[in-house]
């Protein structure tokens, strides 16, 4: 009888319980696992907060940083094929025209108080760079410099209405002067002038402010001038502003008149 008595407990608790959940739904098994369920989301919350989200945000961070570097490396080989590819094209000029002594440099700014496509260089006085050296593009030349500073420098272009450059037709051995006046040209060409659309345009060396030879465009068709002497030609530069990165800067030259 005692150990039947032992059980009444646990069979008026189960009774009761069966009872409740009759009645109200009650739902004993849930009841008694909200406790533990509760406990694994905590944990489960503090783990991924504490543990694994360190983790991954120590990965991402690290992928982060490993992509920065790839792309680092990619633009500086970029950079570098780029400049090899420029010093190319002006290791075949220095080796015709052993006199000309160059100084590479890079565009880093349009010059802001020059709306003739003016632009800034990272090299100056401490470079050998003065105010009227001349500028060659990968292109051809692309003006003067205009004014140095000890690391700086500032080109003024031949768009610039200032600026005059004597030329020579090349195959037709007709000399002119370049002029901006609305449109570029070549002025003072000869009455009798033979040069045709297409012809290449150098610079003539007459002055010895430029050096002879340096590419600088195409002509147009000669038409007459109205001061009824001579001939112009529209001029079609090689030297395209938008597109030049870096440039070669003449600071020295054989028949330079500074010598």
């Amino acid at each position: 009888m005692k150990r039947a008595r032992g059980w009444l407990p646990v069979v008026g608790a189960v009774a009761v319980i069966g009872v409740l959940s009759a009645i109200s739904g009650f739902r004993p098994v849930t009841v008694l696992l909200e406790p533990l369920q509760s406990g694994c989301t905590a944990a489960a919350d503090w783990l991924d907060t504490h543990l694994f989200a360190g983790r991954w945000e120590r990965q991402w961070e690290q992928a982060r940083d490993e992509l920065y570097a790839l792309r680092t490396q990619v633009a500086e080989l970029d950079d570098l094929q780029e400049e090899n590819a420029f010093l190319r094209e002006f290791l075949q000029l220095k080796e015709t025209r052993r006199d000309l002594q160059l100084t590479a440099a890079r565009v880093i700014a349009a010059d802001p108080a020059d709306p003739y496509d003016g632009f800034c260089l990272n090299v100056g006085t401490l470079d050998g760079v003065k105010a009227g050296d001349p500028v060659l593009s990968q292109d051809g030349l692309a003006g003067v410099v205009a004014q140095a500073g000890p690391n700086w420098a500032t080109v003024r272009t031949l768009l610039h209405p200032s600026m005059t450059v004597g030329v020579r037709v090349s195959p037709t051995g007709e000399d002119g002067v370049t002029a901006a006046e609305g449109e570029l040209r070549i002025r003072t060409l000869p009455r009798g002038c033979t040069a045709a659309a297409g012809d290449l345009v150098v610079t003539s060396g007459l002055g010895g402010v430029y050096p002879a030879g340096l590419p600088v465009g195409t002509a147009g068709t000669p038409v007459p001038d109205p001061d009824g002497i001579s001939m112009y030609a529209p001029l079609t530069l090689f030297f395209t502003p938008d597109e030049t990165k870096r440039v070669m800067v003449i600071t020295d030259f054989a028949d330079n008149i500074e010598e």
